[in-house]
């Protein structure tokens, strides 16, 4: 069984906290498109650097980042 939760976390070091803890696996989704958005974005967000699944929306459909996720 799967249970998918999503955790938001802006700093880098609790999201490697949190993974160490269970087995738990970090989804990167971000894109490079303006959307009108962008006021809502934390300014000082740490992207991942590593053992994450990266899921770039820019020219990606929702069935291909779900595929992406699910192949990972």
């Amino acid at each position: 069984m799967w249970v998918v939760a999503a955790f938001v976390s802006p700093f880098r070091h609790l999201r490697e906290e949190f993974k160490k803890r269970g087995d738990v696996a970090e989804i990167y989704v971000h894109t490079t498109a303006t959307r009108g958005r962008e006021n809502y974005f934390v300014k000082d967000y740490e992207p991942p650097l590593e053992n994450f699944i990266d899921v770039d929306t820019t020219n990606a459909g929702i069935e291909d980042c779900v595929k992406k996720i699910l192949s990972a």
